[in-house]
């Protein structure tokens, strides 16, 4: 019952992160070129290769692995997949720790 309704909740908030990180990447970068020009840029690079793999591990959940919760062995394939989950969510947080330190204007 609680992982349909969290889901829901989740794709929400996703949708949310998404908008307010276009418009962050719009106000801070200059250009495509300051993606691969920037250490700014290759950082937050990094970071969108690691909320893609955040945003494929959720949807297989949602698809795959939420139906199968009331099978054998669906429990203990959510447990895998969100410990997944959490690995690349945490890796997501430290570069953008590092991220927050870096001038958006500064070249290597």
């Amino acid at each position: 019952v609680l992982v349909p309704r969290f889901s829901r909740l989740a794709m929400a908030c996703v949708a949310t992160l998404a908008l307010t990180g276009i418009f962050a990447s719009w106000a801070h970068i200059e250009g495509v070129g300051a993606l691969f020009g920037t250490s700014y840029g290759r950082l937050l690079l990094v970071k969108l290769a690691f909320v893609a793999g955040v945003l494929a591990l959720g949807a297989v959940n949602f698809k795959r692995i939420t139906p199968r919760l009331g099978d054998p062995g669906g429990q203990a394939a959510m447990v895998r997949a969100a410990r997944l989950e959490l690995a690349l969510a945490s890796a997501v947080f430290a570069v953008t720790a590092i991220l927050v330190r870096t001038s958006p204007m500064e070249l290597p």
